[in-house]
């Protein structure tokens, strides 16, 4: 069985986003809750865990982590717009989407590693970064997942037990907070699979392309969405 590099990965990833978001996006064409519908997202579940974990591999791999987390919150401030339209259809709402709260992510696990031999200052940090996270797309679980996937990166087992215990709370409260329409949310349960069978490891051409096309794909497909629409 061929397996994916990390490159690879990423636009499966984006595969993954683009399905999730035109079921969102086309809800007057594809009835919310139908079984269309649910398989949509279900699918859409894999991109964010997946950008998660390559938050940890890129803090892990990166020459400069000040540039890389400069990258962040460019993209943040450049996304805020097409976000707050794709959703909510005006703008400026107080929701900065999914790449401040990975930059929250890569904060973590910076202070987790720099931040010095006091465990409870590295963790009042971690709390203070989750509730930041309240501004942006899938809040605490972007802060947490990286965070886990870089202090467990040698020990698969507890990987992916802590992963399995964040996506099980999350789903918990979306199943609680809007009932079974959210049971698509159990596809999150499927990502490590999908990482062990599928991912080689290896980091792919190095090319400035693959680096800025998934920065800049997460603006311009909501935009072209938005118009669509």
């Amino acid at each position: 069985m061929m397996k994916l590099n990390r490159n690879q990965m990423k636009y499966l990833a984006v595969l993954s986003m683009i399905i999730d978001h035109c079921a969102f996006n086309f809800y007057y064409a594809i009835t919310p809750g139908s079984i269309m519908w649910q398989i949509m997202h279900f699918i859409g579940r894999l991109a964010d865990p997946i950008m998660a974990y390559f938050i940890a591999e890129g803090y892990i791999h990166t020459h400069n982590v000040n540039k890389y987390l400069l990258r962040l919150a460019v993209f943040t401030l450049i996304s805020w717009l097409p976000f707050n339209l794709f959703v909510y259809g005006s703008w400026p709402h107080a929701n900065l989407g999914v790449i401040f709260t990975l930059m929250l992510g890569l904060i973590a696990i910076y202070f987790w590693d720099k931040g010095g031999k006091n465990i409870a200052v590295r963790l009042s940090v971690i709390v203070l970064l989750c509730f930041l996270s309240r501004y942006g797309d899938w809040k605490y679980v972007n802060v947490l997942w990286p965070l886990l996937f870089f202090v467990f990166r040698d020990d698969g087992l507890k990987k992916w037990l802590s992963y399995y215990v964040v996506a099980c709370i999350e789903i918990v409260i979306l199943l609680y907070s809007a009932g079974a329409v959210q049971i698509n949310q159990a596809g999150l349960l499927m990502f490590p699979a999908v990482m062990i069978f599928c991912y080689d490891g290896m980091s792919g051409s190095k090319s400035n392309f693959h680096k800025w096309f998934f920065f800049a794909f997460y603006p311009l497909h909501m935009i072209i969405l938005w118009l669509l629409r």
